[in-house]
């Protein structure tokens, strides 16, 4: 084992400056006796006896507080390894859990969703029945926030094992853009920001996984439209930038304060009273990255935000 063959190691250089410190004794002892031809005094010889005594006592001290502190360090050691298994266990039951849970969600999540716009197309459209399909649309809304919550479970679980994958083909990273937004514009109210697509005429050819990119797509348009006044606006832009795509979602809303952008991208981080569980730009950040891009963000109180990321060409 690495730690015990440098502890050893230690100890071998220990035992070998303690020698050369013992004969570097000897010698200054030796040159401070008498002359050969002068026969050494009784005092001389209980002199040197005595040092070489000491001598010995002071590295048989050094010796035993060196044994003491490699043995404390293996000990140490070993109850960190303890430690090490026993956190990887607890994450490993931690991961199986939140997978198990989060997969046993969907089915009920599913059918009360479904139910829910059932009751709403089957109401009649009469002012005595609006309350009816308001809660329906009220209830459909909830069922589509929790399962969103539950694919950020499942993912975090899977970015922490490692497991996190992407499947790039080459394709028009302008369909993407142009799906998200409409599925934004199928549910837009009065009281929601405008959305554009501001992309090439021609094809924006990329290599990329399209599911994914759609999530980090519609994560960083729901954030932008949730922090906008219906007065302001949203935009998505992409083009081309040297060997890669640039992609940015800009918006006129609330912004974010200077303190708080090194957080945005950092798991559990949630901007003020923000609902979720704080994954999704964390999520956001993972998934570019494993297509070799990079995301960023610029924002300033009161002006807005813009999250831009990368993807290759190739």
């Amino acid at each position: 084992m690495t730690h015990r063959t440098d502890l050893d190691a230690g100890r071998g250089r220990t035992d070998t400056n303690l020698a050369e410190e013992r004969d570097q004794t000897d010698v200054r002892l030796e040159r401070a006796a008498p002359e050969a031809e002068r026969p050494a005094s009784a005092a001389v010889n209980e002199a040197v006896a005595a040092e070489r005594a000491g001598t010995d006592d002071s590295l048989l001290t050094e010796r035993h507080e060196a044994d003491a502190v490699v043995d404390r360090t293996m000990r140490l050691l070993a109850d960190e390894r303890r430690e090490l298994g026993a956190s990887k266990a607890a994450l490993a039951g931690r991961d199986e859990f939140l997978a198990m849970v989060t997969h046993d969600l969907r089915n009920p999540l599913t059918v009360i969703a479904m139910d829910a716009e059932m009751i709403a197309r089957s109401t009649p459209d009469e002012p005595s029945a609006a309350r009816i399909k308001a809660w329906a649309a009220e209830i459909g809304g909830s069922c589509k926030e929790l399962r969103r919550m539950v694919g950020d479970l499942l993912d975090f679980a899977a970015m922490e094992a490692g497991a996190i994958r992407v499947s790039t083909v080459r394709a028009d990273l302008r369909r993407v853009i142009e799906k998200v937004v409409a599925s934004f514009a199928s549910r837009s109210t009065a009281t929601a920001p405008s959305l554009v697509a501001e992309i090439p005429g021609e094809p924006l050819l990329a290599r990329f996984d399209p599911d994914r990119i759609r999530q980090v797509l519609t994560n960083l348009v729901e954030n932008a439209m949730k922090f906008t006044a219906p007065t302001g606006s949203v935009k998505v832009r992409a083009a081309p930038q040297g060997g890669e795509v640039l992609v940015s979602v800009r918006d006129t809303g609330t912004g974010i304060r200077a303190a708080d952008l090194p957080h945005v991208f950092e798991r559990f981080w949630r901007l003020g009273e923000e609902g979720g569980w704080g994954l999704g730009l964390y999520i956001c950040k993972a998934i570019v990255q494993a297509h070799g891009g990079k995301i960023e963000v610029w924002s300033e109180v009161g002006r807005g935000s813009a999250f831009s990321f990368t993807l290759p060409l190739e």
